[in-house]
């Protein structure tokens, strides 16, 4: 992207935030010079008011306009000034926000991706290298008060620059008074400038380097240490000793950076050094030329002082407009990430067609309401990861239906949760296509399509606030129906523990937060999967954590649990998978066997046998209380 387009479309996304801060800005800035000039004027008149003995009510008279020009200057500048300072954290804030609501709105597959990760980072970072909008803002508003500077500067040098009609001799004095000699400031300028501006090049484009350098291996370091600052894992690094292990990893990323660092500051100072002393030397010309027409009598005492005065301020206005022109480049080289992440498209297809169920099914009980039908069909799915010439997935076909009990087998990595992807719609297939009542899912509105699935997956989170807010996934609830599922889930007895109830905050962050187990967590999170009450319940290892008597009550209950609605169960347990009418056997990416329990285990020589007889010993006493 164009710099001219981005700095477009920066003008207008703060202005579509705050239409008043952009202007503001500016005034507080043209405003942060207007006193300078006022003071070298009335300076300026001031001695030579003394030294041509004019009347002291005269000087009174203008040192009052002075001072409340002055004073009317710095009141309405610290006002407006608090302005921008509170504007400033609001644009801030909603640009922090962008990037979330960014990063919700992403496919899955795309936020998943390493280039994605990295420019999530350069987007953030960039902010923090001075190259979000705020610092954009802040820089061009720097542009038009060195260009209020230049105004200002050049207003007054003009009388400088008047024929003189004062007589001399000499070739330095005809020099001086003569109509070409002012060509002396400007060229010296131009050099200066011209000098700057190819230093200051050198020096964004070493910045930058480096800061593209340091991108992998500060992502890198600001994920171990946040593992540093991680409740769940102290035990861990307490336990195993791991604390070396990690200040290790964080050290050699911390080289990495501090490497780049040290080679980076010492390219800029010695640019730096370099450009400040030519600076300086031009400076000298211009300020012994105003020196000249001083001592050969060109111009007063007062004026002499004003106008050194002014050509300093001239010579650094220009030096810091094209220095915060460059800067102006320079934050655009950060700001492009933060653009390029907001431009990430998104690749699936989103269709408009509304999902609709297929004719009632008739309730096996007359008390029992009829229920609305869906159909899911793989029909033939083969999928590999970006990235990847691997086939997670090989020619699958399975048919899903309201009402069935289905468990899904296999070895890690045989692609039971990368089925569960797709299903969900996180992933679209590679090849082949999921059909829901017939349609391509891709038809349907997305939105509507991942309303059909309550899912427990296997490293689901919980977030540090109520028990309520976290299985409702807001603020808005029904408490009896958060109870009801907490209850149908096994949390009755913890809940009635609890003083607040359903409203307990969970973890440390909120005040009177409590700690909770890992089974405890797995219960709340079933809750949350019931509350929703989807058309489609998905259970991956939803008891790993549980102890045995919870465990077991969960199957007990399972059908009770997800009622008449499809339920999909994931487990390594072939115990758990008894109450499913039918069961899919993975194995590299491929379902090898389906069938009942019974069915697959009479197949003496199938996989799932197998992994039946390996463990038997463990679920052979599991069987005693059911027989009971």
């Amino acid at each position: 992207m164009k710099n001219g387009a981005l700095i477009k479309r920066v003008f207008r996304l703060v202005n579509k935030i705050d239409r008043g801060y952009m202007p503001v800005t500016f005034i507080t800035k043209v405003l942060d010079v207007a006193p300078k000039y006022m003071t070298y004027i009335f300076t300026s008149y001031l001695i030579d008011s003394v030294m041509a003995h004019v009347a002291l009510n005269e000087i009174i008279r203008t040192a009052a306009i002075y001072l409340a020009c002055l004073a009317t200057s710095e009141l309405l500048h610290w006002g407006l000034e608090k302005y921008v300072i509170i504007h400033e954290r609001i644009i801030r804030e909603k640009m922090d926000l962008a990037i979330l609501d960014k990063a919700f709105e992403l496919d899955f597959e795309e936020l998943e991706r390493k280039e994605t990760l990295d420019l999530i980072h350069k987007a953030k970072e960039g902010g923090q290298a001075n190259g979000d909008v705020i610092a954009f803002c802040r820089i061009v508003a720097r542009v038009i008060r060195d260009v209020s500077d230049i105004v200002f500067s050049a207003i007054i040098l003009a009388s400088l620059f008047v024929k003189t009609t004062v007589t001399g001799e000499g070739w330095l004095f005809s020099f001086v008074a003569s109509n070409w000699s002012f060509l002396v400031i400007p060229v010296c300028l131009v050099l200066s400038i011209l000098f700057q501006m190819k230093t200051q090049k050198k020096m964004n484009a070493i910045q930058l380097s480096w800061f593209n350098a340091n991108v992998d291996s500060n992502r890198k370091f600001n994920y171990f240490e946040r593992l540093t600052q991680t409740q769940s894992i102290g035990q861990d690094i307490r336990i195993y000793g791991m604390a070396d292990l990690l200040e290790k990893r964080v050290n050699g990323y911390l080289a990495i950076s501090r490497k780049n660092m040290h080679k980076g500051i010492k390219d800029t100072n010695r640019l730096y050094i370099v450009s400040n002393a030519a600076s300086f030397m031009f400076q000298i010309i211009c300020n012994l030329y105003i020196g000249l027409k001083a001592i050969f009598g060109m111009i007063s005492t007062g004026n002499f002082i004003k106008y050194v005065n002014t050509m300093i301020a001239l010579g650094l206005a220009i030096g810091r407009l094209f220095d915060d022109w460059l800067q102006v480049d320079m934050v655009c080289s950060y700001l492009v990430y933060f653009a390029e992440f907001l431009d990430l498209d998104n690749k699936k297809y989103e269709g408009k067609e509304h999902i609709e169920a297929r004719s009632a099914d008739k309730a096996d009980d007359a008390s029992k309401t009829a229920v609305p039908a869906y159909e899911i069909e793989f029909r033939d799915v083969s999928f590999r990861y970006p990235a990847s010439d691997e086939m997670v997935l090989s020619h699958v076909n399975i048919t899903m239906k309201s009402g069935e009990k289905m468990a899904f087998v296999g070895q890690n990595g045989a692609g039971k949760t990368t089925f569960i992807k797709l299903l969900c719609r996180l992933y679209d297939p590679t090849e082949g296509a999921i059909f829901l009542n017939g349609k391509d899912i891709r038809e349907y509105d997305y939105k509507e399509y991942m309303a059909m699935f309550s899912v427990v997956f296997q490293d689901f989170q919980l977030m540090a606030s109520t028990i309520a807010e976290n299985i409702a996934i807001g603020t808005d609830y029904k408490e009896d129906e958060i109870t009801d599922a907490l209850v149908r889930a096994g949390m009755e007895e913890r809940l009635g523990r609890l003083e607040d109830g359903i409203n307990t905050n969970l973890y440390n962050l909120e005040k009177k937060g409590i700690e909770i187990s890992g089974g405890e967590a797995q219960k709340i999170a079933i809750a949350r999967a019931l509350y929703k009450d989807a058309p489609f319940v998905i259970m991956d290892e939803p008891t790993s954590a549980l102890d045995p008597i919870a465990e077991f009550d969960i199957y007990n209950r399972f059908n009770d649990l997800v009622q008449n609605k499809a339920a999909i169960y994931i487990s390594h347990r072939m115990s758990s998978c008894r109450f499913c009418d039918t069961i899919y056997v993975f194995e590299k990416g491929r379902i090898i066997q389906q069938g009942s329990h019974d069915q697959l285990v009479a197949d003496t020589n199938g996989l799932y046998c197998q992994m039946w007889t390996a463990q038997a010993q463990y679920y052979q006493k599991e069987e005693t209380p059911a027989s009971e």
